[in-house]
């Protein structure tokens, strides 16, 4: 895949109003060349810090296999801003086999097992496991 993706963050929403251009975000997350940025979720304190994390999708990240798809997590928490990349994520998800997609998809999934932290749901729609091109959804529970 050629297409590359890019996220951009804005740490205060308060100046958030009218036309903001991107080159004024505090935060650039850039992607390697496939999907990166393909499903996105913020807020999601996965690790029940009180801190926020942004979770972003690669539908078409090759490192499990070609389009295997990945998800990268980023704390926002005391981030001085700048540029970052995929090497620079808090955690990374990877899809099981070639063709799977994992990361098409990203919901937060609540508090699925009760336990007090915030949990997250990935979709992989190639997915193997049950028939051809079946798909998947993965829960990862927060810790």
């Amino acid at each position: 895949s050629n297409a590359s993706g890019a996220a951009v963050v804005f740490l205060d929403a308060g100046r958030a109003t009218g036309t903001i251009a991107g080159e004024s975000a505090d935060i650039f997350l850039i992607g390697e060349p496939d999907s990166f940025g393909s499903a996105l979720v913020c807020n999601a304190d996965l690790d029940g810090d009180g801190v926020a994390e942004l979770v972003l999708g690669d539908n078409g990240d090759d490192t499990a296999g070609v389009d295997a798809g990945a998800g990268w997590v980023y704390r926002l928490g005391g981030t001085g801003g700048g540029i970052l990349f995929t090497a620079d994520a808090d955690l990374s998800f990877f899809g099981a086999s070639a063709g799977d997609r994992f990361g098409s998809d990203l919901a937060s999934a609540g508090d699925a097992n009760d336990d007090g932290t915030p949990d997250l749901v990935i979709g992989a729609p190639g997915n193997d496991g049950a028939a051809a091109d079946g798909g998947a959804v993965y829960v990862v529970l927060g810790r």
